[in-house]
């Protein structure tokens, strides 16, 4: 059973969704995967984000293949604020998951989808806002652990 949305979510949400009947996730995930304008991306990233803040939520966005979708858009994107605001969701899925298994998929997913590596060309940039900042950092390091358990 889906979790009831916060309020934010589910107004975004509703204005956005291409079929009723689909879960929000799978509506979300959607419309990411399809090439869209930067601003929607914008508000789609922004409301897997805001779902990411419930270690409920983050244990049901598992199903969704969100990882993928994110890192696609966070490898072609050029506007700052939608860079940031997939660092910042890739952050709470990995900072909020309760589950250690949870946390683990995550982590993996970004390592397949090269992730790390977006990362690590990020970091040589500079940026004013030091939210980006503190992001790639806490990913760089919370990747790197993954890689290590994985040896």
């Amino acid at each position: 059973m889906w979790c009831p949305l916060p309020d934010g979510v589910l107004c975004v949400y509703k204005s956005y969704t291409p079929d009723p009947a689909l879960s929000p996730p799978s509506s979300i995930t959607a419309v990411l995967s399809n090439k869209c304008g930067f601003q929607l991306q914008y508000q789609m990233v922004f409301c897997m984000w805001l779902l990411a803040f419930s270690s409920q939520l983050c244990e049901q966005l598992r199903r969704y293949n969100v990882v993928p979708a994110l890192s696609d858009i966070l490898q072609e994107s050029v506007k700052e604020k939608v860079t940031r605001i997939i660092l910042a969701a890739f952050r709470n899925l990995l900072e909020k998951s309760a589950d250690r298994e949870t946390r683990q998929e995550y982590a993996l997913a970004m390592i397949q989808c090269k992730v790390l590596k977006q990362l690590e060309n990020l970091d040589q940039q500079k940026y004013d806002d030091e939210d980006i900042t503190e992001d790639i950092k806490f990913l760089l390091e919370s990747l790197g652990e993954s890689v290590q358990d994985l040896r």
